[in-house]
């Protein structure tokens, strides 16, 4: 676990008990304030234990509370979001089970108390009825969402809805944030239809927050940005960008999106070449820059700063298997193989 910019000044955080001889924990998620607190979930496979880390001191101490099991089938994940320094969220996915739970805690992770249960998914052919398996996020102790988020949580998500609370995760009612509009609409109809998600918004403060949508269809695809400054009642649109996206045979044919708190970047590709828009201005300007991605298909982005960035790419083969971590600091324009210490 490390803590830092993406090309420099990389620290090794890693809590000392996992980085001895025999260690078998397993990072999942992390979720930070700010860079001094944060909480990361970690799972035991030959215990099925799952433990939550705590620091208050950007990494350089921890402490650890109990944060459940999980199985290790195939999507099972243990993930939190820290809301303060007393109210945590904690999310536990089994698709294969299937079903999902959702707790708080209001006292640092000393108690928890289970809000939300979904059993059984929607049947097929129905809408959505709730966050079933779907990452969630929250503004505060009572206001959250839930996206199958960019790129969505399973492969088999092709399009889905986007949920909100307004009482602590108890209940979700749909909600409909502009999407993108396309000829082929965003609803399945066969192989034409255009495969419509949400992302899972980020907010800046308390009540202003922003969100990606994304529109794809063949091999292109569009990408919106919406801003709301009521935490989420109301979203108006701020951008639209047109975004090429690789071929179906990747596995992956989703432009990749991610929004920090000083930039909002999106990403498309077309073979090694990907292209990269970037704004710091809310979406009122735009720089478009493109560069070549060593071989594998991007399946993951998380944005540093207006030219910061990390990108995940996934095999390099037919089959392969392996994952890369890259990193740019001029906004894409050239990726890196990232070195940790």
């Amino acid at each position: 676990m490390y803590l830092g910019t993406a090309g420099l000044h990389w620290r090794n955080i890693t809590p000392p008990r996992s980085r001895g001889v025999g260690a078998s924990e397993l990072f999942e998620q992390a979720s930070f304030l700010n860079r001094a607190m944060g909480w990361v979930t970690a799972w035991d496979p030959t215990t099925d234990r799952t433990t939550i880390f705590r620091t208050t001191n950007g990494g350089r101490s921890w402490t650890a509370i109990p944060g459940g099991f999980q199985t290790a089938a195939g999507g099972a994940a243990t993930l939190v979001d820290l809301v303060s320094p007393q109210t945590a969220f904690e999310e536990h996915l089994e698709p294969t089970a299937p079903g999902m739970t959702l707790a708080v805690t209001t006292d640092s992770g000393r108690s928890w108390k289970v809000v939300f249960r979904e059993p059984v998914p929607t049947p097929a052919g129905l809408p959505q009825r709730g966050p079933f398996l779907m990452p969630v996020t929250f503004v505060d102790a009572e206001r959250g969402f839930a996206a199958a988020g960019l790129p969505p949580s399973g492969p088999q998500v092709r399009t889905a809805g986007f949920f909100a609370t307004a009482d602590g995760g108890s209940t979700w009612e749909p909600v409909s944030p502009p999407l993108p509009t396309t000829s082929a609409g965003c609803r399945a109809r066969g192989t034409s239809a255009a495969r419509c998600l949400y992302g899972l918004p980020v907010f800046t403060g308390p009540r202003r927050g922003a969100l990606a949508t994304v529109a794809a269809v063949g091999w292109r695809a569009l990408v919106a940005f919406d801003l709301t400054t009521d935490a989420g009642i109301r979203w108006r649109r701020a951008a639209l960008l047109r975004l090429p996206v690789a071929p179906r045979r990747s596995g992956l044919d989703y432009p990749l999106t991610s929004l920090s708190a000083s930039s909002w970047w999106a990403l498309g590709w077309s073979g090694r070449t990907a292209t990269v828009d970037t704004t710091s201005s809310e979406g009122a300007h735009w720089i478009t820059r493109r560069g070549v991605v060593p071989d594998g298909v991007p399946i993951g982005l998380s944005a540093i700063g207006p030219t910061d960035a990390l990108l995940v790419v996934r095999g390099g083969r037919p089959g392969a298997s392996t994952t890369r971590l890259l990193f740019t600091v001029d906004a894409g324009k050239r990726w890196a193989p990232l070195s940790l210490p």
